[in-house]
């Protein structure tokens, strides 16, 4: 998969940004990264 434009990628940098600031309003937020992968209770990741 070839990269994102540099327009694309500015938005999505700015996104992150907004939701970051929003999970830190009142300290009980929490965010990942793309690449994070989680165990479900059924094992599935």
């Amino acid at each position: 998969m070839p990269p994102t434009g540099s327009e694309t990628d500015e938005r999505n940098f700015n996104l992150i940004g907004q939701l970051w600031a929003w999970t830190q309003q009142d300290g009980t937020g929490v965010g990942f990264g793309s690449s994070g992968g989680f165990t479900l209770p059924n094992s599935a990741v």
